[in-house]
């Protein structure tokens, strides 16, 4: 309902714009989507490089935190990283198509799985 009122709202407003508003008006949404399709296409070929290189990140990561070993003040940080990028490695949808939806989604669960992590860790040096 709510979707429906604001491109009512819109059309209204759009309504009492002369053509040379509305032609204004497109053009800049044109621009936009111009400028969306370049951060999305800039997006996947940073994320097709990067998923390229994830046996390295991934072998990187863990040698950082067995360095850090297990209840050292930096190592419930070096497993989340670790965590984060493992969850990265493990998205191929990343290395085919990994534009802004792609990455949103992969970050998101990243996110929850990095909390997890971290609150896993500080629990087991807790004691």
């Amino acid at each position: 309902m709510k979707r429906l009122l604001s491109v009512i709202t819109i059309c209204m407003a759009l309504g009492g714009c002369s053509t040379a508003q509305t032609d204004s008006f497109l053009g800049s949404l044109a621009n936009f989507n111009r400028g969306l399709a370049a951060v999305d296409t800039t997006l996947a070929s940073i994320n097709s490089t990067l998923y390229a290189n994830c046996t390295s990140m991934v072998t990187v990561a863990s040698a950082i935190n067995d360095i850090a070993s297990q209840c050292s003040k930096a190592s419930p940080y070096t497993s989340v990283a670790n965590t984060v990028i493992n969850n990265y490695c493990q998205s191929s949808q990343l290395d085919t198509n990994g534009g802004i939806a792609a990455s949103v989604g992969v970050t998101a669960s990243s996110v929850s799985a990095a909390k997890n992590t971290l609150a896993a860790n500080k629990r087991a040096c807790a004691s």
